[in-house]
C-alpha cells in the first residue's frame, strides 16, 4: 500500500460520484472545515477524532495530487517538513501556504493554474506533518498511518453526495 495507490482510489472515488475534481478553491474550503475538525477535537483532547481529521486532511492532500495529476508517492517523499517536535503549528501553517499560494495564483481551473510547483511543496508538507502528529498520537503504533487515510478512503467510498458549499 502506498499514497499513489490511495491516491488513485480517492480521486477515482471523486469522479464516480461527480465530485469535484477541478476547483482548488472548494478543495481549500474542505480543507478548512478538516482543520476546524481537528481544532475541535484537540480542545475536547478527543484522539480517535484527532485522527480521523489527520487522516482526512491527509486524502484531501492526495485528492489534490489527483487533480494536478502527480504522483503522489513523489509528492510525499520530495517533502521539505522539519523534523520538530510539535508538528501540529505546522499543519496549520501548510495549508495557510497552500491558500497563500492560490490566492497569489492566477485562479484557473487546476488544469490551467499556475505556482504548481508550490501547491505540490506545501501539500507534500502537510501530508508529511499529518503523520508526524499521527505517529506522537499513537506510540504503540497499532496501524500505520497510511492505513488510517485506506480506511477513510473506503468510507468515503460508501458516501452518495459531496459537502456544498
Amino acid at each position: 500500500m502506498d499514497y499513489e495507490f490511495l491516491k488513485n482510489e480517492a480521486y477515482n472515488n471523486k469522479i464516480s460520484k461527480q465530485f469535484n475534481v477541478v476547483h482548488i478553491d472548494k478543495e481549500l474550503v474542505f480543507m478548512t472545515e478538516e482543520l476546524g475538525e481537528l481544532g475541535d477535537a484537540l480542545v475536547r483532547n478527543d484522539t480517535a477524532a484527532i485522527i480521523d481529521a489527520l487522516g482526512d486532511i491527509t486524502v484531501y492532500c492526495l485528492g489534490l495530487c489527483g487533480m494536478f495529476e502527480w504522483n503522489a508517492n513523489e509528492v510525499y517523499e520530495g517533502s521539505k517538513a522539519d523534523q520538530t517536535n510539535n508538528p501540529l503549528p505546522h499543519i496549520v501553517r501548510e495549508l495557510g501556504m497552500i491558500a497563500k499560494t492560490y490566492k497569489k495564483s492566477n485562479k484557473q481551473q487546476v488544469k490551467d493554474i499556475d505556482k504548481r510547483e508550490e501547491f505540490k511543496k506545501y501539500t507534500g508538507n502537510l501530508m508529511h506533518y499529518c503523520e508526524l502528529v499521527y505517529k506522537m498520537l499513537d506510540e504503540k503504533q497499532e496501524k500505520e498511518f497510511i492505513q488510517v487515510v485506506e480506511e477513510i478512503i473506503e468510507n468515503n467510498k460508501k458516501r452518495v453526495y459531496q459537502k456544498k458549499i
